[in-house]
């Protein structure tokens, strides 16, 4: 039994958007909630940057999955118990929001990786999906799990055939599980690409923070400036000089707040300061990087997309004595990043998105 995690390609094909802003309750909202009793169709448009591109059976679309009318006869049979139908008012033709209502309780925590937030519950983000054989698995072809009720929805092998008998464009699917392989996504790299190596020297994809993933790390930002004692201060320069006299402290005695449960809780807390640091310093932005959406990971980028620093990573390597100089040693280079960052800054790397740590 395959797994997909589905999304549209975002840079082939016209992706859609509205002709006003969304507000956050209206990106939230799409989480399972049922809609149709009270839907009054959405007027979207070609987004500026797609204008010219060829219109799917699947355009992008930032607040749920959209189906053209094709695409809705050939999918609708397996997923109607699982979706809401809702029209769009598109003057390019009959085009549907899908609204995504099975939201199932499958992720197989005790195999799966993922990492939580401070709190210890809620996920923060999953780096190998494992899922439990059932029956509410078996029988849904398309659906959300619980702990990403706004992320991308995962779909069935039988919907994936049916896309590509019927050459329906604009899919993308990024096998998540395979039943029959021992659940390890990385046997399957030749399907749809291959997963990015953290010591490669770029990455191909970047996209904007989902709200609640933002709204987490900035309740990250906060709890950790209060934990630490971080002094408020808008210079990036200072943030970062208090970030690295933290970490040295925690290296020389070994031990941290007992607020959190481990170093990786630490590395998150610290990680999301120094991000916090080039954010309020240098002007960069919290973006989700990877080689495509499904493995990105949470970065500040330049503002030019030129850099990227994966803060977590970094810290994750520097508490748990990973960050080896040239002398074998572990250092604490975050002073030397930020330096780094700052020059690094005036002169663009060969290619879009390379790291910097």
């Amino acid at each position: 039994m395959k797994i997909w995690k589905l999304s549209a390609l975002l840079n082939e094909y016209v992706v859609l958007e509205g002709i006003k802003d969304y507000s956050l309750e209206e990106i939230r909202s799409f989480d399972g909630r049922r809609k149709s009793t009270e839907w009054d169709p959405l007027i979207v448009k070609r987004s500026i940057d797609s204008a010219k591109r060829e219109l799917s059976d699947f355009p992008g679309f930032i607040l749920t999955p959209v189906f053209s009318e094709r695409a809705l006869r050939f999918l609708l049979d397996l997923i109607k118990d699982d979706v809401e139908v809702l029209k769009l008012n598109f003057d390019e033709g009959n085009y549907y929001a899908i609204n995504v209502i099975s939201v199932l309780d499958v992720l197989d925590y005790q195999k799966a990786k993922y990492k939580t937030f401070r709190d210890g519950k809620k996920i923060m983000w999953i780096e190998k999906y494992e899922f439990k054989m059932c029956k509410d698995l078996e029988s849904s072809h398309i659906f959300k799990l619980i702990d990403e009720k706004r992320g991308d929805p995962f779909v069935s092998d039988e919907f994936k055939k049916i896309v590509e008998k019927n050459e329906l464009t604009g899919f993308h699917f990024e096998l998540a599980w395979d039943s029959e392989e021992c659940n390890e996504i990385e046997k399957n790299k030749s399907c749809e690409g291959h997963e990015k190596d953290m010591e490669d020297d770029c990455f191909s994809y970047v996209g904007d923070l989902d709200v609640d993933i933002m709204d987490e790390i900035e309740q990250t930002i906060l709890y950790a400036q209060k934990v630490f004692r971080v002094h408020e201060t808008k210079d990036g320069r200072k943030l970062a000089k208090q970030i690295f006299s933290i970490t040295e402290k925690i290296l020389n005695c070994g031990k941290y707040p007992k607020e959190y449960d481990d170093l990786d809780d630490v590395a998150i807390a610290l990680g999301c300061l120094f991000g916090q640091a080039l954010v309020k310093g240098l002007g960069w932005k919290w973006k989700e990087v990877g080689e495509s959406k499904e493995d990105a990971m949470y970065c500040v980028v330049s503002p030019d997309e030129n850099w990227v620093n994966p803060c977590m990573v970094f810290m994750q390597k520097i508490l748990n004595g990973e960050n080896i100089g040239a002398d074998g040693r572990n250092d604490n280079t975050v002073m030397l990043l930020w330096n780094l960052a700052e020059q690094c800054m005036k002169n663009p790397p060969k290619n879009k998105l390379t790291i910097l740590w």
